[in-house]
């Protein structure tokens, strides 16, 4: 991959993305629309934070939450297969749970 690049999918208004930067991984989900913050904070109760590391942050146009995967990224080809089956784990972990939700 060249430069920062995610690839994502929508789900009822949830915007899932697996995220890959030089050195960095991760999964973020992005509410947008009216009661975005209340759905994020309802979907949020599916991650607890004893089990899930996240950092939830607020735009003008969006609620969002990042899943911090590794401290590794695009930079760190020596790694990319751990990179990608605990990316691709965690993203498919996330989407399944709001999936088979009411979020």
């Amino acid at each position: 991959l060249s430069g920062d690049a995610w690839i994502s999918k929508h789900i009822r208004g949830i915007i899932v993305s697996l995220e890959l930067s030089n050195h960095a991984c991760s999964v973020a989900i992005a509410f947008q629309g009216d009661g975005r913050e209340e759905r994020r904070n309802k979907a949020m109760k599916l991650f607890p934070a004893a089990k899930y590391k996240y950092e939830a942050r607020e735009t003008p146009e969006s609620a969002y939450v990042r899943f911090p995967v590794l401290d590794k990224g695009r930079k760190d080809r020596d790694h990319w297969p751990e990179i990608q089956e605990k990316l691709t784990k965690l993203g498919e972990e996330i989407y399944s749970k709001l999936n088979a939700s009411d979020v």
